[in-house]
């Protein structure tokens, strides 16, 4: 969903939008919830890119991909802190919120 979001706006606009993304830690906590793991955050923001740029991205072990994309392009921006956020922002983000 989240994907194909950012493409309908690419499409729209004309690839001008950024996905921000982290953990979730305060709105999992909120909601009485662990966050998610930082291996979770890199699946998705490696399926998120590829789907919103029109590449086939596997979904809990399902291949998908969005078919009307054409010309998609979607930097993801990582909300990263500790080592080891940072590390992953380093590897699959374009950016990082600190």
């Amino acid at each position: 969903m989240t994907a194909s979001t950012f493409a309908t706006l690419n499409d729209m606009y004309g690839n001008r939008t950024v996905c921000g993304i982290g953990r979730g830690d305060l709105a999992m906590r909120v909601a009485g919830r662990a966050p998610n793991t930082l291996a979770r955050l890199g699946e998705a923001i490696e399926a998120i890119r590829d789907l919103a740029e029109g590449r086939e991205a596997v979904v809990d072990g399902n291949p998908i991909q969005i078919p009307w994309i054409t010309d998609g392009k979607l930097p993801v921006w990582m909300a990263a802190y500790g080592p080891k956020a940072l590390a992953l922002a380093g590897q699959k983000a374009d950016g990082f919120v600190l």
